[in-house]
């Protein structure tokens, strides 16, 4: 079981950019610069404690999380800033309202990091709406119910016979509200970003909506969004440039200034648990691990193994990369309760309070003793071939992001990449595309200097694997619209080859380990 990720209770976002910075602020704040690959575990605020925890956060998810805008709105300020990655662990008075916590981080971003932003008006990438040229094909709405639009409960039933659909019925819509509502219902075709109405068709409208998910689309029925909208409802989904909201970052550094020290000792949690239950799981219990972590120093999880406790310890980000565990560490199963004493500044802890405590807890009683080390594990190496790259625009930010103005069916994903190194492609393309990557590290051998600007359009796991396995030509050259790799289209697009290498990769090395824990 890979380590999870968490997202609990995450900031609301805000109606409007807000810009005064002022109290209050943060009780004590821990700021610094994140390991290398460190997991990124957005935390935000658990209810009824007092603290705020990122880890492994950019600086334009910190600036997006204080503020309520999304990362794409966020615009301006040096390459580093969705490059650079930093752990926040601050406390603030219980009770604390979402805004006031906001105004809390907005605080401690211009004191720690001098960050300066201003509200603006840019052209970014958004979608229009317009009548397509056959004409719209809606009905007018009679004045009956409710405006809205809702799923089918036949919905269910319909998959298991036939193709799989996303459909809406929808009445009393105008278009002005279909066009604001659809982004959020068709993420993976539209990513939630602005789409404005351009139909002139004024009035409310009765109609259905049906369209197949990124990852159906290969097979007989199958039909993308865009399509959808144009047969079914006579209207045309286009990319455009459109005059939007943003936040400017005019200035910002890049290393947070120190932390004071009484503030990281405020913050510091204990070494144990207070108290610790440890049994073997029943054969027929259910597993309960999507969030171990839980407010107030306490993990909880069920049916989980030796293996999946290291990884939740924090010990090493890929479990694959443990040596030297004995079989029953990855299959005996176990229940575990534990808890912090619950006195005062302990009642409430950071997550890496809650990892030192179950690493002790481990060595405690399981006598658990490891080493990391470095050994040859597998790769992927990119290996120039014959680069097609541009080179970059130092206007741009470095970042590489999913775009959500692709419109192809089988090459379902596009990456667009600005300002980018092939090293930091090699970084980031792991975690945009980590089905094909199977937990294995990039690594950047091409040797290709400078700074690049490029997009690269591949098919999704599922898609390109519905592809092969029914025999087709997945990305040959005879068929420029099928399915195709993230491999392949690194070869065809960017002549960039990715191979299979072995390279010095560090591992946790089990020294002891013992099968049953001592008595609880």
């Amino acid at each position: 079981m890979s380590r999870t990720l968490f997202a609990v209770a995450l900031l609301a976002a805000a109606t409007a950019f807000a810009q005064t910075i002022s109290a209050p602020a943060f009780r004590a704040a821990d700021v610094h610069v994140s390991a290398p690959n460190a997991q990124r575990m957005i935390i935000g605020v658990f209810p009824e404690s007092d603290r705020y925890e990122l880890r492994g956060a950019t600086m334009v998810d910190l600036i997006s999380n204080a503020w309520g805008v999304a990362g794409n709105k966020i615009v301006g300020g040096p390459g580093w800033l969705a490059l650079d990655h930093f752990d926040v662990v601050a406390s603030f008075p219980v009770g604390s309202t979402p805004e006031a916590i906001k105004s809390m981080v907005k605080a401690l971003l211009a004191d720690r990091f001098k960050l300066v932003v201003h509200d603006d008006t840019r052209p970014l990438t958004g979608f229009t709406m317009t009548v397509a040229k056959g004409g719209a094909k809606l009905k007018k709405a009679d004045d009956a119910g409710e405006s809205g639009c809702r799923e089918p409960e036949t919905n269910a039933a319909a998959a298991k016979e036939g193709p799989s659909y996303v459909t809406f019925i929808c009445h009393k819509m105008t278009m002005e509200d279909f066009a604001k509502w659809l982004p959020g219902q068709a993420g993976g075709y539209l990513g939630g970003i602005t789409m404005l109405d351009q139909t002139n068709l004024k009035g409310a409208w009765d109609f259905t909506l049906k369209w197949s998910q990124r990852n159906q689309l290969t097979g007989e029925g199958a039909i993308t969004l865009f399509d959808a909208t144009e047969k079914q409802l006579g209207l045309k989904i286009e990319s455009a440039k459109i005059p939007q909201p943003v936040l400017v970052v005019d200035s910002v550094n890049e290393k947070p200034a120190d932390n004071d020290p009484a503030a990281v000792k405020a913050l510091a949690g204990p070494t144990e648990f207070e108290l610790a239950v440890i049994k073997p799981s029943a054969p027929d219990s259910p597993s309960q691990n999507n969030s171990p972590f839980q407010p107030g120093g306490r993990f909880e999880a069920h049916r989980i193994t030796l293996k999946d406790m290291i990884g939740f310890a924090g010990e090493i980000q890929d479990e694959s990369k443990i040596i030297g565990a004995p079989a029953f560490v990855g299959k005996t199963e176990w229940d575990i309760v534990a808890k912090a004493a619950a006195n005062g500044a302990t009642t409430n802890l950071s997550l890496s309070s809650v990892e030192v405590m179950l690493q002790n807890l481990l060595k405690d009683r399981f006598k658990l003793a490891v080493h990391n080390e470095e050994r040859p594990g597998d790769v992927f190496a990119f290996v120039a071939a014959k680069p097609k790259l541009t080179k970059a625009d130092p206007a741009n930010r470095s970042q590489c992001t999913n775009s959500a103005t692709n419109t192809s069916p089988a090459r379902n994903r596009l990456v667009v990449c600005t300002n980018t190194t092939m090293a930091q492609l090699a970084t980031q393309l792991p975690g945009l595309a980590g089905a094909y990557f199977q937990g294995k590290p990039a690594v950047d051998a091409t040797g290709l200097e400078g700074a690049y600007d490029f997009s690269l359009n591949f098919s999704g796991i599922a898609i390109y694997q519905r592809a092969t396995s029914a025999g087709g030509d997945a990305g040959g050259a005879s068929d420029p619209t099928g399915a195709i790799s993230v491999q392949e289209a690194m070869r065809q697009q960017l002549g960039i080859k990715v191979e299979s290498q072995k390279r010095p990769t560090t591992v946790l090395v089990i020294d002891h380990v013992e099968e049953t824990p001592t008595d609880n």
